[in-house]
């Protein structure tokens, strides 16, 4: 099977989340003997292609491009959601930029612009008030929608009234492979955030209730992500809440060297205002760190009582998740995540496929 898998024109410099799902998935599919072509902005020649997997959803101008491509090539398409719950991500705006309520769908529609004029596409008016319009296109005439979890598919759904013809759930993973030797737990003093430096990922509120919570003075807060261009004061505003000694900024790491910090951190701290899963949170869990995580409806699905959770808006809640998890060994978690590999997901994205291709077949000899 040859499958194209497409996403947003700016995946290289602004690498995130779905750039890691699209390339750890389309990994293990040629694990599986498919051969797997990886285009950014614009799918490009669909010859000899049997199926296009498109990625992200939030960002609905690439994906919605891509999306007809496809289907002018007469090409079966599926997309992976990537969905951010607009009611969360309405109260972390809200309160990053002190405006209540947040006009999120508007914020999100006029990001719009922004991204295709930041990439050198054509750009107007219409990209933002046909938001909405292109998202229901998407999400209704795709053969098939992926999302993470059955929390990101009631999301998605429930919030912009689409209905897929197919879903699938697909999960997300950790790199098994690339596993460093965990340290023993009672050893480890780092508690360890990865992720890029931007204000959704809450770095300055957890550097400031850190510098303030009752742990041991051995104990020390690394953070690790790509400190983007656009976010340059929001880094700024973390470096000057570093305490020197205590906590420190590492820069962004090489996924094997991120994993080796996993394997000796006492705990991993996703405290992001809104998140999906969680890949980080996963990572941490799958090198025995204790793990504190962003109380969530898609977080809740994934971890179960296997973590702890925080309210990311109350510094309260931070410190005392940061607290309990430090004096806490982590609980076995094999069972889960035995459920949650890069090799599940691409299992499970491959039955995906093989059953909308059966679909397409059936429809051709109708």
């Amino acid at each position: 099977m040859r499958v194209v898998m497409g996403i947003r024109g700016d995946c290289d410099a602004v690498p995130g989340g779905d750039v890691v799902q699209m390339q750890k998935t389309g990994a293990e599919l040629e694990r599986m003997g498919c051969r797997v072509d990886y285009r950014a902005g614009a799918l490009g020649d669909l010859v000899g292609v049997d199926l296009v997997h498109v990625f992200n959803t939030t960002r609905i101008n690439d994906t919605y491009r891509m999306l007809r491509q496809a289907q002018a090539a007469h090409r079966p398409v599926v997309v992976s959601t990537i969905w951010h719950s607009m009611r969360e991500m309405a109260r972390a705006y809200g309160e990053i930029h002190g405006l209540k309520p947040f006009p999120i769908w508007s914020y999100t529609a006029l990001k719009e612009i922004y991204y295709a004029r930041r990439a050198g596409q054509p750009w107007g008016p219409g990209m933002a008030l046909g938001y909405r319009r292109r998202l229901h296109y998407v999400v209704s005439t795709a053969d098939a929608v992926l999302p993470n979890s059955q929390a990101e598919l009631e999301a998605l759904e429930g919030e912009t009234g689409c209905r897929a013809r197919m879903t699938a759930i697909i999960p997300n993973g950790y790199e098994h492979r690339m596993g460093a030797v965990p340290m023993p737990w009672a050893t480890r003093r780092d508690l360890v955030c990865a992720g890029r430096i931007e204000p959704r990922k809450n770095q300055v509120r957890l550097a400031r209730v850190f510098s303030q919570a009752s742990l041991p003075a051995e104990a020390r807060l690394c953070f690790y992500g790509a400190a983007l261009p656009q976010a340059k004061r929001y880094r700024m505003r973390l470096e000057r809440e570093l305490v020197a000694g205590r906590s420190e900024y590492g820069g962004k790491l090489p996924q094997a060297e991120l994993y080796a910090k996993y394997a000796a951190a006492r705990v991993t701290v996703l405290a992001s205002y809104f998140e999906t899963t969680g890949l980080c949170a996963l990572e941490g869990l799958a090198h025995g760190s204790a793990v504190v995580v962003t109380d969530s409806p898609c977080t809740r699905e994934y971890f179960g009582d296997k973590v702890h959770y925080c309210d990311p808006f109350s510094n309260e809640s931070i410190t005392r998740a940061i607290e309990q998890a430090w004096r806490t060994p982590p609980a076995d978690s094999s069972q889960l995540l035995e459920r949650f590999t890069w090799k599940e997901a691409g299992r499970t994205t491959l039955a995906a496929y093989q059953k909308v291709l059966a679909a397409h077949r059936g429809h051709g000899s109708g």
